[in-house]
């Protein structure tokens, strides 16, 4: 029995994971809408004397992205939770680009917070994902990208590599 629920469990979550919601005008809805809702904030924020500190968090901002994430199968091309002060490369994080605790995590480059969609390309040959009259495209909710430079203007903040 056990192992039907087991199964069960698995099967109702990856049709989750790729149904897409759709808003009232037929965008794809947010995943990250929840965020955005004041009663949500103490999830993740501390607060103190009754106002939220947005930069202070309950648990790691890996924890916080690890409750939806699996950051292990995420095809993700940069290490998370380490001290750019260690590295090994010239490394300098400007600082619009936060640190948690010293240390580059998921939110040095994604700020759950921003724009699901918007109607200019991430990178050049990105998918519109959705068009009602206008294309949208997934930000990935990247602080900073171009649509012919894609990510690099942000790899590059603190990387030099243009």
């Amino acid at each position: 029995m056990a192992v039907l629920v087991e199964i069960a469990l698995v099967i109702v979550s990856v049709l989750f994971l790729f149904s897409e919601g759709r808003t009232s005008n037929g965008l794809p809805s947010n995943p990250h809408n929840s965020l955005n809702d004041q009663l949500t904030c103490l999830e993740c924020h501390d607060a103190y004397r009754d106002e939220v500190d947005g930069h202070e968090f309950i648990v790691s901002i890996t924890e916080s992205c690890e409750r939806c994430h699996n950051l292990r199968l995420l095809d993700r091309s940069h290490p998370y939770d380490i001290d750019p002060r260690r590295s090994k490369i010239d490394v300098r994080i400007p600082d619009e680009l936060p640190l948690h605790g010293n240390l580059l995590t998921c939110g040095t480059c994604h700020d759950p917070h921003l724009s699901y969609l918007a109607t200019v390309q991430s990178f050049r040959l990105q998918e519109p994902k959705a068009v009602a009259e206008v294309a949208y495209y997934q930000t990935f909710y990247t602080r900073k990208n171009d649509p012919v430079q894609g990510f690099d203007p942000l790899c590059d903040s603190c990387h030099h590599l243009l």
